[in-house]
């Protein structure tokens, strides 16, 4: 019991010396289409985020409705000793993340090199397999036996939670995405938007995000 108790005192203490930084810098703050991204822990009950580009802890609490980001996270797969890599809407305050919605969290749990030449939207899907990426103004479509399609969009907003990918030279391909949570617990993936094409013949749909 006493070998427990120093144990858990230790690491509360090391917590406590990292959460006295200020690792949450201007470009890490998730305000308006920022997002978070790092790794998220679960420890003694509380979440910790540590940012990629820093080797640092903050804790982060959960201001969603219904709590939805911290119940997905653990759906996904979030618990003591099983860290999600994640990309987080939100507000830095002081040292204290507050997870608004989710872009992105994967059971991968390290950071990515960021690459710069996407675009706005990326999205992956099942049955068959197929991903999607963009540039500034051009979608590229790679479907499980099918030649690679690619053509330039025009992304438009239904209302604050539908937005359209109109493609005009295959209109087969044209998407709608909506503001909810997507699960692809396979890929071992959720996401912040669903993703369907508006057409009958394509019929893919799957999770898109921001990357």
């Amino acid at each position: 019991m006493r070998k427990t108790t120093s144990t858990a005192i230790t690491i509360a203490l090391t917590l406590t010396a990292l959460l006295g930084t200020s690792p949450l810098r201007a470009d890490d703050r998730p305000g308006g289409d920022g997002v978070a991204k790092g790794l998220m822990m679960f420890h003694e009950g509380r979440f910790i985020f540590s940012p990629c580009r820093e080797r640092s802890y903050v804790p982060a609490d959960d201001v969603s409705a219904n709590g939805e980001v911290s119940a997905a996270l653990r759906k996904l797969g979030l618990a003591e000793g099983k860290p999600l890599y994640v990309e987080l809407f939100g507000e830095a305050e002081g040292d204290t993340l507050h997870m608004r919605a989710i872009n992105f969290a994967h059971t991968d749990a390290r950071c990515h090199a960021p690459r710069q030449t996407l675009g706005p939207w990326r999205a992956i899907g099942r049955d068959p397999a197929w991903n999607l990426t963009s540039t500034r103004d051009t979608l590229r479509l790679q479907q499980e036996g099918q030649a690679d399609v690619e053509a330039k969009f025009v992304e438009n907003k239904d209302d604050p939670a539908t937005t359209r990918l109109s493609v005009q030279t295959a209109p087969e391909y044209e998407w709608e995405l909506r503001r909810q949570l997507c699960y692809q617990i396979d890929d071992g993936v959720v996401s912040g938007w669903t993703i369907a094409t508006r057409s009958r013949e394509a019929r893919l749909s799957g999770c898109a995000w921001k990357p």
